[in-house]
């Protein structure tokens, strides 16, 4: 079914199926060539009739053996990487930088994203919060960051905020979110007492030295209940 997502999402990007198949083949997966094949001819012709379709997997053009397939995600990645985040050496996101002029040749959109978001960068440290409303003011017709340059109105003073003050909320939002992951975690197994517990020994597991988290916790007769020590 993953593989079934997979095809369905890029056929409807408009990816042909040599790029389908390569990026297929590059997750790991252990499906034969002819399997994968099979699968994009059906979900081709079932969902998309009019698109041009291999007939078999004989039909495929060949991608070089050293090509790298790169997901949005990485794209996006090496878009919002800046001079003093260099990628490490060989990797792909090093690979992605590289061919980055490439890339933005090929597809203005990129380009276009990449321009942005080094705008956007530009307006949170340049300490101008003037520079804000010239932001949205020049995207806010933009059909890709219309709803986003709504949310930077609707949470404007907040982020001139960000923009004029060193001072966040960071420490106290780690904290919320460490707690709600142990909740999740918790979550129907456990009571209040067993969660507070749990809260209270992700404080401090990275505060004790040795820490042992059997020596914080007792064990009363009455089941269900922990206490910290």
């Amino acid at each position: 079914m993953q593989h079934n997502n997979i095809i369905y999402k890029m056929m409807a990007d408009g990816h042909d199926d040599a790029t389908i198949l390569v990026y297929l083949q590059s997750t790991g997966t252990d499906l034969p060539l002819a399997s994968l094949a099979g699968r994009i001819i059906a979900i081709s012709n079932n969902n998309f009739p009019a698109r041009n379709c291999m007939t078999s997997v004989l039909n495929v053009k060949r991608v070089p053996a050293n090509a790298v397939p790169v997901s949005r995600r990485q794209l996006s990645c090496a878009l919002m990487t800046l001079e003093s985040d260099a990628p490490e050496p060989g990797s792909t996101q090093d690979l992605i930088q590289k061919a980055l002029p490439q890339i933005l040749e090929k597809y203005p959109s990129v380009g276009w994203a990449r321009k942005a978001f080094q705008q956007f960068h530009d307006v949170l440290e340049g300490g101008k919060t003037e520079a804000l409303d010239a932001y949205i003011e020049n995207y806010r017709d933009s059909a890709i960051l219309n709803s986003f340059c709504k949310g930077l109105q609707m949470d404007k003073q907040a982020i001139q905020n960000a923009i004029l003050h060193d001072m966040n909320s960071g420490f106290v939002e780690g904290g919320n979110n460490k707690i709600k992951v142990v909740k999740r975690v918790a979550y129907g197994r456990s009571n209040l007492p067993t969660l507070e517990a749990k809260c209270r020994a992700a404080f401090h597991i990275t505060k004790v030295p040795n820490f042992d988290l059997k020596c914080t916790i007792q064990y009363p007769k009455r089941k269900g209940r922990l206490q910290v020590v």
